[in-house]
């Protein structure tokens, strides 16, 4: 009985913890104004929205976009807890 309890609780505190988390990834792109996948993986690489735009007009997905500059797990992360 004595694991369940602790079990139920470790996972009580794992739910919150993933709660607070995604709404403080979604609060910074909120914040950072960064609503769009462009304006996401403009934040993430530095490169301006208009390049990143253009970037994908040519064909290259964001996420490609994303993960050549290395920040592909920001992207989905973002992209994830923020629904677009």
């Amino acid at each position: 009985m004595v694991f369940i309890k602790n079990y139920k609780k470790l996972i009580a505190v794992g739910t919150i913890i993933g709660v607070l988390g995604g709404a403080g990834v979604a609060g910074a792109s909120y914040i950072t104004g960064a609503t769009t996948p462009a304006g996401i993986v403009s934040a993430l690489t530095g490169k301006p929205v208009e390049q990143v735009t253009a970037e994908r007009a040519a064909g290259k997905s964001y996420g490609t976009i994303a993960n050549e500059a290395g920040k592909l797990e920001e992207f989905k992360t973002q992209t994830y807890f923020f629904p677009l």
